[in-house]
């Protein structure tokens, strides 16, 4: 428990800051109770802290619904995926207008059956067209060879702040 790797648990958004207090708040608990005069200023800190934790669970919990409620989008379809080195591994750029921005995607390959998880971060001029830029490595795990491009591919769309587990 020492050794947490705090980056990778931010990456997976607000469940993972809310699995980092949650680990923050037991280790000041354990701390404060193994002195010996545990200080009463610092125990309704560490409380109010975990309060605090609470509400994140809570927004956890509630924005996935909410989100789901209010949201008129299929999240899943067909794209015409494009290979290109200029992106780092496991990010991926989406056409300005997609809704799908600052989302994890998972792209599936029906030729291949492969599948591939990426993060949408960037944005493409498109005219209309639904296209999705991806990493050469990330085509090459789709287990296309380096000259493929304009395949069309299903894409899923994560929630917000969510990754798909794989």
């Amino acid at each position: 428990m020492d050794n947490l790797n705090v980056v990778d648990i931010l990456k997976m958004g607000l469940p993972g800051l809310v699995l980092l207090l949650s680990v923050l708040s037991y280790r000041l608990l354990s701390n404060e109770q193994g002195n010996n005069n545990p200080r009463e200023g610092v125990l309704r800190s560490i409380k109010q802290f975990m309060y605090l934790n609470f509400v994140f669970a809570v927004l956890t919990v509630a924005a996935p619904l909410i989100e789901g409620k209010y949201s008129t989008k299929n999240e899943e379809f067909t794209v015409s995926a494009v290979a290109e080195d200029a992106l780092d591994v496991g990010k991926a750029r989406v056409c300005n207008g997609a809704d799908y921005v600052d989302h994890y995607l998972l792209i599936h390959d029906a030729e291949t059956r492969k599948m591939v998880q990426v993060r949408a971060d960037g944005v493409l001029p498109c005219n209309g067209n639904q296209v999705l830029s991806i990493n050469a490595q990330d085509a090459v795990k789709l287990g296309w060879n380096g000259g493929k491009q304009g395949k069309d591919v299903q894409v899923v769309v994560a929630m917000r702040g969510y990754m798909f587990p794989l």
